[in-house]
């Protein structure tokens, strides 16, 4: 395999975004998880601050591509998650849920091109959903919380300035310029029948996003079964890292620099979150911590995602420990530890094993 670049391993790169578009962004989610904390409904902002995940749509240049785009996600946030949470006591259910969500994505991504985080983001949020599920909450339980984090999300990314002059972005697995939500469609074409022909393009093999599609549907679902089996407590920590590394736009190097990242990250911040639990602080500075995380995850992540992994970690821990408190702390990090290693694995297995069919000399002559 590729030398993934070590000297790279904790450079940090220059900022993609400025602070005025970070506190646009993340103030709202920060406030709730602060308020929430201080009126002692830790659940309930926990929630509330998951519907306002949608804000990592929030970037795109365009304001009413950026407004059709904030609203598309925070339907499919709530739809996504609830339906992790229905389907949280059944393996098989749970699957299929992954897969419904990944073509659902891909479906919306042709439609308008939802940028970052890419069209698998509801794959995560199904993710999500079956740790809510775990944690004793039904579908009634999360719909209006997650509603009300959507609304805030969307209010705080559309009161950005449009950015004109500037490419909206686009985070699928590679560029697919057949479907651009600003290219109308043909006159004698109409619009679905263009959507319909560039959904299946895309995945028809070997156009590279059908390579992405595969590789995520089948990693999901191997690292959620595999420590589902094996008798673990969170599966979906694995499906995180296996998502989050195969979905990112790029070649065999840096996908597997990103699960080089994501193991070491994990590991630290398995370190840090160990060193937390020995403090035990009450859950209002909990909350507080988590709000400080969350800025650093924000300015970090797209400058070396390494050292946003700690962060990551240590923040993920924290919001789990919240909704499952009858788990003992080290349990609980070992067990994420373990997952994210498992997903890493699966990963390197995947790109392996599924790759374009190579085309012959003469075909490509």
């Amino acid at each position: 395999m590729a030398n993934p670049g070590w000297d790279r391993l904790w450079r940090i790169g220059p900022p993609v975004m400025s602070v005025r578009d970070r506190l646009r962004l993340g103030l709202a989610t920060i406030l709730i998880l602060v308020g929430s904390a201080l009126l002692g409904r830790f659940i309930d902002g926990l929630l509330i601050g998951l519907g306002t995940y949608t804000v990592l749509f929030g970037a795109i240049p365009s304001r009413p591509h950026r407004a059709r785009v904030m609203a598309s996600a925070g339907i499919g946030l709530i739809a996504a998650v609830g339906v992790g949470v229905a389907v949280s006591s059944s393996l098989a259910l749970t699957l299929g849920a992954f897969v419904l969500a990944a073509f659902a994505g891909l479906a919306l991504d042709t439609a308008m091109r939802l940028g970052p985080p890419g069209p698998y983001f509801f794959v995560l949020m199904v993710g999500g959903g079956t740790i809510i599920g775990r944690a004793g909450l039904g579908v009634t339980d999360v719909v209006a919380p997650l509603a009300a984090g959507a609304v805030v999300a969307f209010i705080a990314a559309v009161l950005g300035a449009d950015k004109t002059g500037n490419a909206s972005p686009d985070t699928s697995a590679t560029a697919d310029t057949s479907a651009s939500p600003d290219t109308p469609a043909s006159p004698d074409t109409p619009a679905t029948q263009s959507w319909a022909r560039s959904f299946r393009e895309r995945l028809t093999w070997p156009h590279p996003e059908a390579v992405t599609f595969a590789r995520v549907v089948v990693a999901a679902t191997l690292a959620f079964a595999i420590p589902v089996m094996a008798g673990g407590t969170h599966p979906f920590w694995a499906v995180l890292v296996a998502v989050l590394v195969l979905s990112y736009p790029g070649g065999r190097r840096i996908q597997v620099m990103r699960a080089i990242h994501r193991i070491l990250g994990t590991a630290l911040g398995f370190l840090a979150y160990w060193g937390w639990t020995l403090i035990h602080p009450p859950d209002v500075v909990t909350f507080a911590a988590m709000d400080i995380l969350l800025w650093i995850t924000m300015g970090l992540a797209a400058r070396n995602y390494g050292l946003a992994c700690i962060a990551i970690t240590l923040l993920a821990l924290m919001m789990t420990q919240v909704l499952t408190p009858d788990i003992h702390p080290a349990t609980l990090a070992g067990d994420r530890l373990l997952t994210s290693i498992i997903g890493a694995a699966v990963v390197v297995v995947v790109m392996i094993v599924i790759q374009p069919r190579r085309r012959r000399a003469a075909e490509d002559a």
